[in-house]
């Protein structure tokens, strides 16, 4: 049941998750335990049963937050924000690394653009510092992107450099 649970979120945009401590199975505290390690969205556990024991093991499984159920609607509202507003970061970066990946992409299925393919990945396998040179405009932006995380295998940064022409 818990993996079915799970199964569900998956592929969801899901910005934060309420789940009741005692529910019947999974529980609250089940869902979270099995959930990926840090917790990928912000985790609020209700309960009628607040004890200091499960709050703390709430709270070290990655749950944002343990509520009482009597809740107080503005409080409870306050939560719920600081819970969004703890994760935007994450959310943006998640967003932001999809957008770069996609700008990285090197487009076409030419011998040359295959030759160019195989020889950033030669490049990549090597503990060296690479730099690009070549004129403005012919990719180097997205040739040095192509190459994993723009770092070379001994983790030594790759540099693009643009060559100006002389006057």
């Amino acid at each position: 049941m818990v993996l079915e649970t799970l199964r569900k979120l998956q592929g969801r945009r899901i910005d934060l998750l309420l789940l009741d401590l005692k529910m019947p199975n999974p529980d609250g505290m089940t869902i979270l335990r099995t959930m990926a390690n840090p917790v990928p969205i912000p985790v609020i556990i209700l309960t009628a049963h607040g004890t200091i024991a499960p709050a703390v093991e709430a709270m070290k499984s990655g749950a944002y937050d343990f509520l009482e159920k009597r809740i107080h609607i503005d409080p409870f509202r306050l939560t719920i924000r600081r819970a969004l507003d703890h994760a935007r970061p994450q959310r943006e970066h998640g967003y932001l690394l999809t957008q770069l990946q996609r700008q990285s992409t090197l487009l076409g299925n030419s011998d040359a653009m295959r030759q160019l393919r195989n020889l950033i990945a030669k490049a990549a396998a090597m503990p060296v510092t690479v730099l690009i040179e070549e004129e403005s405009g012919t990719g180097k932006e997205p040739g040095g992107k192509s190459h994993p995380c723009g770092k070379s295998a001994g983790g030594r940064p790759v540099y693009r450099h643009e060559l100006r022409g002389a006057p």
